[in-house]
């Protein structure tokens, strides 16, 4: 497996793609940040997660999603590799910490895997859209 840096323009497509086929909900690309990794096996794409850099010691990464259309067996331990190579990549640029949100089993799965431990619990998040 192997893991590569793309652009928001470059990965966004596929991403909407990938949502649309989970039926997950889509969020414009203006809300997205200029970085996004994709986890490829054998030159086939399987998981994509978005990573905000922040002028802080913290990332934040989010929204992995995986190609519905692909057989499980070749995403088998995909997203895992793909979260272990962002906080590799995390800690190359400084950060201290790694956060992110799921309700997910598969991708909390993935985090506890990566030493990701628990945050805060029954705490609701709150948004103003403007």
């Amino acid at each position: 497996m192997e893991v590569k840096k793309h652009s928001r323009s470059d990965f966004y497509p596929t991403y909407k793609k990938w949502c649309e086929a989970h039926s997950f909900p889509v969020s414009a690309e203006g809300f997205f940040p200029e970085t996004a990794f994709v986890c490829y096996n054998d030159e086939i794409p399987i998981y994509g997660i978005w990573f905000w850099n922040t002028d802080s010691m913290i990332a934040w990464i989010g929204f992995a999603v995986s190609d519905y259309t692909i057989d499980f067996r070749l995403k088998n331990g995909g997203l895992d590799y793909l979260i272990k190579e962002v906080v590799t990549y995390a800690k190359e640029m400084g950060y201290k910490t790694v956060f992110t949100t799921s309700g997910t089993e598969s991708v909390i799965e993935a985090l506890e895997k990566n030493k990701f431990i628990e945050g805060d619990v029954n705490v609701n998040q709150y948004f103003a859209v403007l």
